[in-house]
């Protein structure tokens, strides 16, 4: 199916948002052309019902809520024709973005679809890697020359292909679940790939490292302690768990010891050893020394923009300040409401797009969360280990990240949350009258056919 190939390739290049044709990034352009595709295939030359390449989701009525409350709110935009572009934006990533992925998950090979976003999260990890190593900011200033203005990367973090370690470091926790859900179903199969989704985990993790946000490291460590004691309560019920499982386990752990040393003899790894990240320490002190950073800088100036949020919704809490509030990078501080971006998706809905938009996210994450957590706990119940569960822990992982992001349109995370909501559709319909359809979703049964 051509537009399953088209969106496969969408999902490769997420990592690569800041390179544009003509203003629009490449991942939206192709998965525009995927949507394109589908309207053609599916509802012109199949004549098949909207219902079908079009599938009903719970982000509908939010998705309208946040384009009523964005327009009204651009009356008070400084950029009317900004806020409104953000406006549409949003409406489109939750109205028509998540049912193509829906629609995609249901009809196209998901295991294909984890490679694409795992191998998209390896290339921008490749970048930052390469930077570090090399000890030069090299990609972004290819970005730069390339027409990209991603911000300069400060403290001495690593941002790969984004721009930003923040959002480097987004990016990679949503795609580190599903390489470690991938790993740890490797142990019931051939040595080889186990010892190669080994291999992407660590390169992964080294690169979320880099980009020294605490918000990433939390995600993660929540995110595999999900996987892993999910995938434990699994494997304990089979007599292969402490010959097979355990003892892969431990090889990966020697593995990994040993390429720790390796890395450290090696110029690049001594340059790491000496280098501003770690200030001379081990690592375990510069993770202190980045949760110190937080503690000491940036939390302070993110409660002051959160205190001026909440006293701008005090003086009007039902219009917005304008959907061009939301963080763009353009505005002077005397243009904004407050002194930067409010780095907590919910309250900056309210701040920028007033009542209406702030109802719409609210009920937006309460579903990613409701959904997630049944997710988990029918597979608990059942005791099987599948993409689900990965896909779920990564959902709950986003959620925390975004409660200090001020980024909602980061494709990557939506299109795992919209995947997820796919395959329990697919997962319904196996199961028909089971327990699984039963109790997996009650909030999801009323869109699904």
């Amino acid at each position: 199916m051509l537009s399953f190939g088209i969106f496969l390739l969408a999902c490769f290049s997420l990592s690569f948002n800041l390179i544009r044709l003509y203003g629009v990034s490449i991942p939206d352009s192709l998965f525009i052309a995927a949507f394109v595709s589908v309207i053609f295939h599916e509802g012109i030359i199949k004549k098949q019902p909207v219902r079908i390449w079009f599938p009903p989701h719970p982000f509908v009525f939010p998705a309208f809520l946040i384009l009523f409350g964005g327009l009204i709110s651009s009356i008070n935009a400084v950029s009317i024709t900004s806020s409104i572009s953000i406006t549409i934006k949003e409406f489109y990533l939750f109205a028509i973005f998540t049912p193509l992925v829906i629609f995609m998950a249901r009809k196209g090979n998901p295991e294909w679809i984890v490679t694409a976003l795992i191998a998209s999260g390896l290339m921008t990890s490749f970048a930052g890697l390469y930077d570090f190593s090399v000890g030069y900011k090299f990609t972004n200033e290819m970005l730069m020359n390339l027409g990209s203005v991603p911000l300069k990367d400060s403290w001495d973090r690593y941002s790969g292909l984004l721009g930003h370690p923040n959002e480097q470091a987004m990016f990679l926790s949503v795609v580190f679940p599903l390489a470690f859900s991938r790993f740890l179903n490797s142990f019931n199969k051939r040595l080889l790939d186990t010892v190669f989704q080994f291999f992407i985990i660590v390169i992964l993790l080294l690169a979320l490292f880099l980009t020294g946000s605490v918000s990433g490291y939390i995600s993660v460590m929540i995110s595999s302690v999900i996987c892993f004691l999910l995938f434990f309560h699994t494997a304990v019920k089979t007599d292969e768990f402490f010959r097979n499982v355990a003892s892969r386990f431990l090889m990966g752990l020697f593995l990994l010891t040993v390429l720790l040393m390796a890395a450290f003899n090696s110029n690049a790894g001594n340059r790491f050893i000496q280098s501003e990240l770690i200030q001379q320490s081990p690592v375990s002190e510069f993770i202190t020394a980045s949760f110190d950073r937080v503690v000491t800088t940036t939390a302070a100036s993110r409660w002051e923009d959160y205190l001026l949020g909440l006293n701008y919704i005090a003086s009007d809490p039902l219009i917005g300040a304008g959907m061009d509030q939301s963080g763009t990078g353009t505005f002077d501080t005397n243009q904004m409401v407050t002194y930067l971006a409010i780095h907590n998706t919910i309250l900056q809905s309210w701040v920028a797009g007033g009542l209406l938009t702030f109802f719409g996210t609210v009920i937006i994450y309460f579903h990613v969360i409701s959904i997630s957590l049944r997710s988990l706990a029918e597979a608990f119940s059942t005791r099987t280990y599948s993409i689900i569960v990965g896909l779920s822990a990564s959902s709950l992982g986003f959620v925390i990240i975004d409660m200090t992001s001020s980024n909602i349109y980061q494709r990557i995370k939506w299109l795992v949350f919209a995947f997820l909501m796919g395959l329990i559709l697919i997962e319904k319909r196996r199961t028909n009258s089971s327990s699984a359809e039963k109790g997996l979703n009650k909030i999801y049964d009323r869109f699904s056919e």
